[in-house]
């Protein structure tokens, strides 16, 4: 998306997983999302680039098996020559899904122990 939020279609999506291998798509769809459906586990970075922005990246993007990861770019107006760098991992909660990571340790909740008032 664009300053004022505005979808971006037609930006090239380039994601680098290791050397040598990388995934690229031509453009986003008209609403500016992109999809890779299949890309192995492991640690990525993501390029997000379109004529009149800066090019937006991404690293140290976190994949693991059976989920969906979102990276949403903000892309700024500017020349071809400038760039903006993201660093950081991104959240480990997922809000694309309810699937719970594999190898998760369980979670325990508080329990009440008072009893309700009757009506």
């Amino acid at each position: 998306m664009d300053p004022s939020t505005a979808s971006v279609p037609g930006g090239k999506v380039k994601i680098t997983h290791g050397k040598p291998a990388s995934f690229a798509k031509p453009g986003t769809n008209v609403d500016g999302s992109y999809t890779f459906p299949a890309i192995p586990p492991g640690t990525d970075e993501i390029e997000i680039s379109r004529e009149g922005f800066q090019t937006f990246t991404q690293r140290n993007i976190r994949v693991t098996i059976n989920t969906t990861v979102r990276v949403d770019a903000s892309l700024v107006v500017g020349g071809a020559a400038q760039s903006v760098e993201v660093t950081g991992q991104t959240a480990l909660l997922q809000t694309e899904g309810a699937e719970v990571p594999p190898n998760s340790p369980p979670i325990r909740l508080p329990t009440c122990l008072s009893p309700r008032s009757q009506l």
